[in-house]
């Protein structure tokens, strides 16, 4: 899922500036679309994580005891979507090696164990 939403980012910048950091300029109805898209890409990503936990591969850090794995999963989204405001073509790593370097930082983030 990170890889894809990464390279994504990379790929439509201009579209996840605007949505991302021009929302207050977009009509309500724009905008309301936008939070449900969130939302749902949200609880995605914490459906992942619950699976992960469950099946055993992801050991996602604790804070007295508890996981939260709802501010883990905006996390690692935030970070996935801030892609889009350095990100550009011509540098180190192309689209597609960059998706796959925040798979691995995401991984490790929650503590996914080597298969």
């Amino acid at each position: 899922f990170v890889r894809v939403y990464v390279v994504r980012h990379c790929r439509l910048r201009v579209e996840a500036l605007v949505a991302n950091r021009e929302i207050s300029w977009l009509d309500a109805e724009r905008v309301a679309d936008i939070r449900r898209s969130r939302r749902a890409i949200r609880d995605i990503v914490v459906g992942i994580l619950a699976q992960g936990v469950e099946r055993g591969l992801f050991d996602p850090p604790q804070v007295d005891g508890r996981r939260d794995l709802k501010a883990i999963a905006m996390a690692l989204l935030d970070q996935c979507t801030h892609v889009s405001m350095w990100y550009g073509p011509g540098g180190q790593l192309g689209e597609e090696q960059m998706g796959k370097l925040y798979a691995d930082m995401a991984l490790r983030a929650v503590g996914a164990k080597p298969q």
